[in-house]
């Protein structure tokens, strides 16, 4: 799972977490009618400060996409305000742009959410939604826990 990158001059460095086992679950909510979230899935429910969310994504589309898009997924203890932390990138850890899927192709997209070491202690939000590469503008999304550009998948605990 891909937890950050950075460029130091013409050498690239990512951060990577080792996969742990993760529960599949089936959401079925559509970003601007066009990309489907079919299933998603957490490697915990309970964290530390300092540890990573892993988050599994199953994405599919029914028709041919034009403009790429970068997923988001944000922490919050409350959605109102900003997140305390998050990942952003483009699907795949950048290797599968929204605009080269295929119809019915299901993209296995993994992201890794590292927590501040001093995050607080309490309940959160784990959200997930996505936007233009171009302008930065972000898709709707309709689904049951649908907060109108972004998606709650699951609440987290923080704990010792």
């Amino acid at each position: 799972y891909k937890t950050s990158e950075r460029w130091y001059g013409h050498i690239r460095l990512l951060e990577h977490d080792i996969a742990k086992k993760r529960q599949m679950q089936k959401i079925d909510a559509t970003f601007d009618d066009k990309i489907t979230l079919e299933h998603y899935g957490i490697n915990n429910r309970s964290y530390s400060p300092g540890e990573v969310i892993q988050v599994t994504l199953d994405w599919s589309t029914s028709r041919e996409i034009s403009h790429r898009h970068k997923v988001f997924i944000h922490v919050y203890k409350d959605t109102d305000l900003p997140p305390v932390a998050q990942h952003d990138s483009e699907p795949v850890g950048g290797s599968m742009p929204t605009n080269v899927w295929i119809s019915n192709e299901v993209i296995k997209d993994l992201h890794g959410v590292s927590l501040p070491r001093d995050i607080q202690f309490g309940e959160y939000s784990l959200a997930v939604g996505m936007y233009s590469v171009e302008d930065g503008e972000r898709l709707k999304v309709v689904g049951e826990k649908s907060l109108g550009d972004r998606l709650i998948l699951s609440n987290i605990s923080i704990v010792e």
